[in-house]
């Protein structure tokens, strides 16, 4: 284990989507001279340790899917549990470090059970714009169809963070009704947000999801759509990599759809990505003569070279289509993806696939949407410029949000 010197700690979850977020600022801190040491799964390793990190399997007693197999809603119950009943261990694992900070992904709740054990202050990095936690709640607690499903582990889990921690709102829940910390952190632009009740707006800081000096895709490399698309519209259809656990059906059936009705416009070239997931019959299903289907893609390569992105908008998705001005057709899913997809679609940066989420897709469907992007001219090139330009702008605050971190630490 790498010793911090009193600088940082940081926790992240599993989700790859997450862990990018958190990138830009651990890069950030270890570039003003701040140790940082991340505790994530083993898959985050080789990102963290790439930008000089320190890194401990937080997993290491066993792997995160197997802590609280009995509590499946809400999903991320099994955080909590793990908060619950292995915090105080995860504290002593910490002290050697010496910390002065610790650094957390809103769904980490062990992480704040670090922070009371320790006595250190927090910075968290929120859930974006889009999620509402309070409603979601009420949607457990509403929808027959997401009844909560509650194992009395993490019922013991809860007492202990009430009683043992001094967590009085613990629950299964507190994954994402965390109230948040000395200073919250959103990966979005301030243009996307709004002001959340009960959040201090002096506690609020922007850093946006997007870290440039990762965009490592070489200029005058092959197009990855292929020596067809020369002279077409080049169509990116990718639905991230969570999906695929949660609603895979629903994904299948609109590639099928987008795939068909592509197949059928010869004036386009389509590169359809998988999100990593091993899935050979459903590629061959999708695989066209100007679609071409890959089971994992470098995006930012990808991106730099499309004319639309088909997106369930994912938060470091959406983001990274602004930066290199491709405008998207929404198809969300879950969590905050039909939020970001609805401001993306107020803000002129985007037109809806679908009429709601999850729903049936046709190939009219498609052309519609399609027609609609290639209508939006320079009306859809201007809006996409005056994003783009938020993003640069958070990102060249950054410092000063690194100093505000540094003050914390003090």
């Amino acid at each position: 284990m790498t010793d911090s010197g009193g600088g940082v700690v940081a926790f992240c979850t599993h989700y790859k989507g997450h862990q990018k977020r958190m990138m830009p600022v651990v890069a950030s801190l270890i570039g003003a001279g701040i140790p940082v040491h991340v505790f994530a799964d083993q898959g985050a390793r080789a990102d963290m340790e790439g930008v000089g990190a320190g890194f401990s399997d937080l997993y290491w007693r066993q792997p995160y899917t197997e802590i609280d197999p009995g509590t499946t809603r809400p999903t991320s119950g099994w955080s909590v549990t793990f908060a619950g009943l292995y915090g105080e261990d995860v504290a002593r694992e910490v002290e050697p470090l010496r910390p002065r900070l610790i650094l957390h992904d809103t769904i980490m709740p062990v992480a704040r059970v670090v922070a009371i054990r320790l006595g250190l202050p927090r910075v968290v990095m929120r859930l974006g714009q889009a999620f509402d936690p309070q409603k979601l709640r009420q949607r457990y607690a509403t929808d027959p169809s997401m009844a909560p499903s509650v194992s009395d582990k993490c019922r013991e889990a809860v007492r202990i963070l009430q009683e043992k921690h001094g967590i009085a709102e613990a629950s299964p829940f507190l994954a994402f009704t965390d109230a948040g910390g000395e200073l919250n952190i959103y990966s979005e632009p301030s243009q996307f947000m709004a002001a959340r009740p009960g959040e201090p707006p002096d506690t609020v800081e922007y850093f946006g999801s997007l870290w440039p000096a990762s965009h490592s895709a070489a200029d005058g490399a092959p197009s990855p759509f292929g020596p067809l698309s020369e002279g077409r519209v080049r169509v990116y259809i990718s639905f991230g990599t969570v999906v695929w656990d949660v609603h895979a059906s629903e994904a299948q059936a609109a590639l099928e759809t987008l795939a068909d009705a592509i197949a059928e416009m010869p004036a386009v070239a389509a590169l359809i990505s998988l999100g990593g997931g091993d899935f050979p019959a459903l590629a061959a299903r999708l695989a066209r003569r100007n679609v071409r289907v890959e089971q994992y893609v470098d995006q930012i390569r990808v991106l730099r070279d499309a004319s639309v992105f088909v997106t369930h908008h994912g938060m470091n998705s959406t983001h990274e289509a602004i930066y290199y001005g491709v405008p998207m057709i929404s198809y969300p899913f879950i969590w905050d993806q039909p939020g970001i997809a609805a401001r993306c679609q107020e803000l002129g940066l985007a037109v809806p696939l679908a009429p709601e989420p999850l729903a049936r897709v046709s190939v009219p469907d498609v052309r519609r949407a399609l027609d609609r992007i290639a209508s939006g001219g320079d009306e859809l090139r201007r809006r996409l410029a005056e994003a783009r330009q938020w993003e640069l702008d958070v990102i060249a605050r950054r410092p000063a949000v690194i100093e505000r971190i540094k003050a914390l630490m003090a």
